[in-house]
């Protein structure tokens, strides 16, 4: 049996460089998500938004409908991907954010994953 050291050998690989970077990539999504919004408005608008098909957005958090007319709740991700769940209900703090469309681009999908 093979027992665990604490010397790893991951000499030269810097976690906080690399958490940095990934910092700095969000970052830089969601100042070109502010860069692109449209007019903002209400959970209750946004809610009304998406049962007419739209995407809305506010910040990292994104929300939209699947094709069984589930809500579908997003966050953004370093690497510019969305982790979704399936959600029954909007977390409270969504209540206090403001919304917009996200403006559709020709060709693209945001997958799923």
């Amino acid at each position: 049996m093979k027992t665990w050291k604490p010397d790893s050998h991951l000499d030269g690989f810097c976690w906080a460089a690399e958490w940095e970077r990934k910092e700095q990539n969000l970052q830089s999504l969601l100042e070109k998500i502010e860069q692109e919004k449209g007019e903002e408005f209400s959970i209750e608008h946004a809610y009304a938004q998406i049962h007419e098909g739209y995407t809305v957005r506010s910040g990292k958090e994104i929300m939209r409908l699947n094709l069984k007319k589930e809500l579908l709740i997003g966050t953004l991700l370093p690497d510019g991907k969305y982790s979704w769940l399936q959600m029954d209900y909007f977390p409270p703090y969504f209540l206090e954010l403001k919304w917009h469309i996200v403006p559709e681009k020709k060709g693209s999908k945001m997958k799923l994953i």
